[in-house]
């Protein structure tokens, strides 16, 4: 499948102006929101993918992360109270909150759930970071860089997170996973779209971004999803001291 990135991107830009140990039983309330059945089912599917590509991409096992299940709020070893889908390298875990998911498919107000695939991929994908070592490389250049220089080094963490997701959906549908239709991605790259900072916080300088813009998170996530190929998401190729 080709996908004409910088076409499918122009396309979507214009669509977003106008616009625990898994631990299942921690979240009480959580079966209320539709979307609580497809994370279950999302964690799982990105397992799969990953073992899957770990052992023939790297030659290496794949280690599967904790992930816990919340509302709005959630106490981790990275922080006493924090919100959103994030990963804590110190715990190894994921956390998904499952209100700002079902918040963020009704948002996109796309077919099918890859809105939240995509969510579950990226974070998933920055445990990955962290088996491979990428994310203790990252962390250990702080002192060293300037706040500007380690700005922009998060920044290519996240959006090699987003390559990650999209490695994941190109494998998940070659293997028959959640991923049906490679054509059917509006949800995914909206959702890239509507989390990047310039489209959450367009008055905030380029120079302090630490997630990407809405270009560069839509177009590294598709770079993912026509490659598969863990070796073509190098986010950190040009960055320079």
């Amino acid at each position: 499948m080709k996908i004409p990135i910088f076409t499918y991107v122009a396309a979507i830009l214009l669509m977003i102006s106008s616009a625990s140990s898994c631990n299942v039983g921690s979240c009480e309330g959580c079966d209320q929101y539709p979307v609580y059945e497809y994370s279950l089912q999302a964690v799982e599917d990105v397992n799969q993918v990953f073992e899957a590509i770990f052992q023939d991409q790297l030659g290496k096992a794949y280690d599967q992360p904790s992930v816990e299940y919340f509302e709005n709020q959630v106490s981790t070893a990275c922080a006493q109270s924090k919100s959103h889908p994030h990963y804590c390298p110190s715990d190894n875990t994921v956390y998904l909150d499952i209100p700002f998911l079902n918040h963020t498919l009704n948002k996109v107000q796309a077919p099918g759930e890859l809105a939240v695939a995509y969510i579950i991929a990226h974070e998933m994908g920055h445990h990955i970071q962290e088996q491979l070592g990428i994310v203790q490389s990252v962390f250990l250049e702080k002192d060293a860089l300037s706040k500007t220089q380690y700005s922009n080094l998060l920044k290519k963490l996240e959006l090699q997170a987003d390559f990650l997701a999209g490695v994941y959906m190109h494998h998940s549908y070659l293997q028959g996973g959640l991923v049906q239709n490679l054509d059917d991605l509006e949800g995914a790259v909206l959702t890239a779209g509507i989390l990047a900072e310039d489209y959450l916080f367009p008055n905030m300088p380029e120079s302090q971004h630490t997630h990407g813009s809405m270009q560069e998170r839509i177009t590294w996530f598709l770079k993912g999803v026509e490659s598969g190929d863990l070796t073509q998401g190098n986010t950190f190729m040009d960055f320079n001291l």
